[in-house]
């Protein structure tokens, strides 16, 4: 496809959007982050799709008759903004392939800098995907406050529904910069929103072998941290209810001995954990009730 499409610009084909973000797919697929952005270039001079600009030069009209006005009075416009319509989404989407190509790649300033480019285009606008490919790319270069300032603007400057990857990636580039107790806050925001109800279940079992690991330890801190804060209106564990079990692996996933060495640096003296095979930890609900009375 790359091929083809590197052929068709010597031969000095015009090529259209769809063709773009097309090939910036084989791109992202094959690993070529900058055969993706000398694409991106190309797709940058492609002006946007005109009704009359295949005109055939032969058709002759009288000489008071403008060809626009054979288009109903009013109707043009409309008809050229649908035409545009579609060629934007498709702009679009070739903007976030390029973008996920670069962060897969581990280019995580190039992908910001598109989404920068996203942000002050005349006439595209961001989505989902191009504010959640920056934020990972902002956890892949340590930018946790541009993630957590990308979070705040995609909800309230362009009023984007924030998603559990967004609020994973943000997470996770905060606490791997020491930010824990932002991380916590945004955890906590999260699973008021409804993105994290998998993490526990009633039962007494703390889901955290599924996330990443950053997210993993800010998920314990988080439960343990409710538990003083708010004895009254828990979202985890009730510590009335007796021992809270972390199911740490699963399927071939696991964050075991990194939970085990987060509970015994963090919270060694102060909660009493005990390991049940490789899989599990289990807090005592004598210590919780402690914990949770420090805190009252």
């Amino acid at each position: 496809m790359l091929d083809l499409v590197q052929e068709m610009q010597e031969r000095e084909v015009s090529l259209d959007a769809g063709t773009y973000a097309f090939a910036m797919h084989a791109c992202r697929a094959t690993g070529q982050w900058t055969q993706c952005l000398a694409l991106l270039e190309g797709l940058r001079r492609v002006p946007p799709p005109s009704l009359f600009e295949d005109e055939e030069e032969d058709v002759e009209y009288d000489e008071d008759d403008n060809p626009h006005d054979l288009v109903e009075e009013g109707s043009l416009d409309a008809v050229e903004a649908e035409v545009r319509e579609v060629d934007g989404p498709v702009r679009l989407l070739a903007y976030n392939r390029a973008m996920s190509c670069l962060q897969r790649a581990g280019q995580w300033k190039l992908t910001i800098d598109l989404l920068d480019e996203l942000i002050a285009h005349p006439t595209l606008k961001p989505d989902q995907k191009a504010f959640t490919t920056a934020m990972w790319a902002c956890e892949q270069g340590g930018q946790w406050e541009r993630a957590a300032e990308l979070l705040e603007d995609m909800r309230y400057k362009h009023r984007i529904d924030t998603t559990r990857q967004t609020y994973l990636a943000t997470i996770s580039a905060c606490e791997k910069a020491g930010e824990h107790d932002r991380a916590v806050f945004l955890l906590g925001r999260a699973a008021k929103l409804w993105l994290f109800m998998d993490l526990f279940d009633t039962s007494g079992v703390y889901h955290v072998h599924q996330f990443p690991l950053a997210v993993a330890r800010t998920a314990i801190r988080l439960a343990l941290a409710d538990m003083q804060n708010r004895p009254d209106k828990r979202w985890s564990h009730d510590v009335n209810k007796g021992d809270l079990t972390i199911l740490t692996a699963r399927d071939g996933k696991s964050v075991h001995r990194e939970v085990v060495g987060l509970l015994r640096s963090e919270y060694a003296g102060k909660v009493e954990c005990r390991e049940e095979g490789e899989d599990r930890v289990v807090l005592t609900g004598a210590s919780l009730r402690q914990w949770a009375q420090q805190g009252v």
